[in-house]
């Protein structure tokens, strides 16, 4: 069994007032970042902090972690139309779900939520056209700023992170689900340094284009993101179900990532890994172990599915190839895989 740090964190840029009341501060959107943290005995009691207690207790989980080795941090950018509550709600759910895998073998890192405005209050629902797709534009907007004004201040802050003393080194990484993919892509240039700031970056039900990581003529290219990296793994699956209506006009209207994967051969930036995991990530798996959770959504199911929990708690320690659940795609130059049943 995985051992967990005293504390479940997170970090927001939205103007919110949480209906909860645990968000007791209001931020603007012009870059500022607010600093939570909850106990793991009470993992949804998130409460303002200072960003310096933050940052301290974080390093002290992080010391804890490592115990003079080195110590893993992961932070997690969700994706469209997530609210603060949601947002409050949903970590420390996918948190716990990424640490207790079935075989015991989960990810034992500090586990960190950015918070962001994907949400709208315009109504509607996503692929019924009319007020829901200006409340999908208005994310990608609020993606771009909180790229463009609040990443560079996320980047010190992981900086610090990184430069934990104490322990033998931080293997910072980062997963991006959905929409938080469009996030990263938008942002990552301040994070594309002289070495990459991440160990790897996964990339779930991707809201990208699917040629992000293959042509400079994409929509979203995203070499960015792989200059922010040491790896970067895209997990997708041909049956999610949401990702077709952001493929719609007035959404994305292109071809998305999340289904499709990237494409393989010499126009595969060097460094990406694309896992298929259609034959788990399906419906059948999500009304299994999504059970309890509304709405059930195969497109959010890899954090609930055991087998991709732990390829992905395999892949942020810094495995290669996989768990064991992963067979080489034909043709693919070692850069691709399908997940396998176990």
């Amino acid at each position: 069994m995985a051992t967990y740090p005293q504390n479940y964190y997170m970090i927001s840029n939205r103007t919110y007032y949480s209906s909860t009341g645990t968000f007791g501060t209001t931020v603007a959107l012009g870059g500022a970042l607010t600093f939570l943290q909850a106990p793991a005995a009470s993992p949804t009691a998130f409460t303002v902090v200072s960003q310096s207690a933050w940052l301290d207790a974080v390093q002290q989980d992080l010391r804890a972690n490592g115990s003079g080795a080195t110590a893993a941090c992961n932070i997690f950018f969700h994706g469209y139309g997530v609210t603060y509550d949601g947002a409050v709600k949903d970590f420390p759910e996918y948190f716990n779900n990424l640490q207790n895998t079935p075989s015991g073998a989960g990810y034992s890192g500090v586990q960190i939520g950015f918070d962001w405005p994907s949400d709208d209050d315009a109504g509607g629902t996503m692929g019924h056209g009319g007020p829901q797709q200006q409340a999908f534009q208005n994310a990608k907007a609020n993606a771009r700023a909180t790229g463009s004004e609040s990443f560079p201040l996320l980047y010190p802050v992981l900086q610090s992170i990184v430069a934990t003393t104490g322990v033998q080194g931080v293997s910072l990484t980062a997963i991006c689900h959905s929409m938080g993919n469009y996030l990263m892509y938008c942002g990552a240039g301040a994070f594309a340094q002289s070495s990459p700031l991440f160990n790897e970056i996964i990339c779930a039900a991707a809201m990208l284009n699917f040629k992000s990581f293959n042509s400079s003529q994409s929509p979203t290219y995203s070499a960015d993101i792989v200059a922010a990296a040491k790896q970067v793994t895209v997990y997708y699956s041909r049956h999610d179900d949401v990702l077709p209506f952001a493929e719609q006009p007035g959404y994305d209207g292109y071809k998305e990532l999340g289904i499709y994967g990237p494409t393989y051969g010499t126009t595969l930036l060097a460094g990406v890994v694309g896992v298929d995991c259609s034959e788990v990530v399906n419906q059948a798996n999500t009304n299994i172990y999504e059970q309890g959770w509304s709405p059930k959504l195969i497109h959010t199911s890899y954090f609930f599915i055991p087998e991709v929990l732990e390829d992905i708690s395999y892949t942020l320690a810094g495995g290669q190839g996989g768990n064991g659940d992963r067979q080489p795609i034909a043709g693919s130059n070692g850069a691709g895989f399908t997940m396998v049943p176990t």
